[in-house]
């Protein structure tokens, strides 16, 4: 009986060092993120430098967002909560994971998809990209400051 214990107990050491790592979202996005560059599907990427105004999401710990957004002739802001979401396992290449934004402030600016929501990927090239208005032909790319 000891003889079985032992490579049972080697066995479930081995399989549990090798389960995936947990994913710890928070340490990927708590932060500041601006945009960083715009494709458009008439005019191609669009780099930050042209864009001509200031875009950024701020993550909290506490499960809060802000959105800020500065142009020539406006400034807008919005807030709510986030949530995350595993990537499918087909698009797992790219994608980290969604980040399920909830708006409870902002989101009657045109930034939601549906229902004061809207969906961010964090993808493993560490780039948040927001695809809800692809649309109307436009991704929009945001990088960690």
């Amino acid at each position: 009986m000891r003889k079985l214990i032992f490579p049972i107990l080697i066995l479930s050491i081995c399989l549990s060092s090798c389960k995936e790592d947990d994913i710890k979202p928070e340490a990927d996005l708590i932060g500041v993120w601006q945009l960083s560059e715009i494709y458009h599907s008439e005019d191609g990427h669009i780099s930050e430098g042209s864009l001509g105004l200031s875009d950024e999401y701020t993550f909290r710990v506490d499960g809060t967002f802000e959105r800020k957004l500065v142009a020539d002739d406006e400034d807008l802001e919005g807030s709510g909560t986030y949530s995350f979401r595993e990537a499918e396992l087909i698009n797992s290449s790219m994608n980290k994971l969604y980040l399920v934004l909830t708006f409870q402030s902002g989101g009657e600016q045109g930034w939601v998809c549906g229902e004061n929501k809207t969906e961010l990927q964090l993808t493993f090239q560490d780039e948040l990209v927001n695809s809800c208005e692809a649309t109307e032909g436009r991704i929009y790319y945001y990088k960690k400051q």
